[in-house]
């Protein structure tokens, strides 16, 4: 009579156990490190700054930083004064509307370079709707006098401080804000009111060379291009 033999009884979860002599299964590596969180520059930034920094992220070798909205005069002031960024590159606000888990409605975003080594660093800070209002950086770096100007104009957002907050682009009586998420994509009437050229025929007869074939056009231009810039241009 034969003798039974035991079924193996696989483990929880219902993982088979490993075959004797099999190599332990790799634990899972560690995240590789980020370039723009770990050289001395951004290292420098994050000391300097210590508590104001909310949270950061990094991506293409841009350090960005969030910052509470009521401290990003002083961030800006300490990235100037102590570790040297002193070229203003840009100020522009976003709409975090639809974003879930977004730190805050309006989201206005500034970003600034070191010239002695061209490091650059964005500083976010976030407002809630309803509380559209952030100092003003102009009396540090002079090029924000326009920047916030333009997000004032876009999204109604108020730069306390600003000693020229007007609209940049759109007419002083204009109504709305037309970059904010509930501004209707087909406008609200405002070019009705525009005058219209009627019966508009375009110059085209001081551009003959559209009237040839694709490939001629395509011709010329490549020998144009060699001719200014030599044959091993293009």
């Amino acid at each position: 009579m034969a003798t039974p033999t035991a079924t193996p009884v696989s483990p929880a979860g219902g993982a088979k156990p490993a075959a004797p002599g099999a190599p332990a299964p790799a634990a899972p590596s560690a995240p590789a490190p980020n370039p723009a969180l770990e050289c001395d520059a951004a290292k420098a930034v994050l000391a300097r700054l210590g508590a104001d920094v909310l949270g950061t992220y990094a991506e293409r070798g841009l350090l960005t930083i969030d910052v509470s909205a009521g401290r990003n005069v002083e961030v800006m002031r300490a990235l100037r004064d102590d570790l040297g960024y002193d070229c203003f590159v840009d100020c522009f606000a976003v709409d975090y509307a639809d974003l879930e888990g977004a730190r805050g409605r309006f989201c206005v975003t500034c970003q600034v370079e070191r010239a002695s080594d061209h490091h650059r660093v964005v500083v976010r800070a976030f407002l809630d709707a309803g509380s559209e209002s952030i100092r003003s950086i102009s009396a540090l770096y002079g090029g924000a006098l326009w920047t916030e100007r333009e997000a004032h104009d876009m999204f109604g957002i108020d730069f306390a401080g600003n000693p020229d907050l007007r609209r940049l682009l759109m007419p002083d009586d204009f109504q709305g804000f037309p970059l904010r998420k509930e501004f209707p994509l087909h406008g609200v009437g405002y070019r009705e009111g525009l005058a219209r050229y009627e019966n508009y025929t375009p110059p085209w007869h001081l551009f003959p060379e559209r009237e040839l074939p694709l490939e001629e056009r395509l011709k010329r231009q490549n020998a144009s291009v060699k001719e200014e810039f030599g044959e091993d241009a293009g």
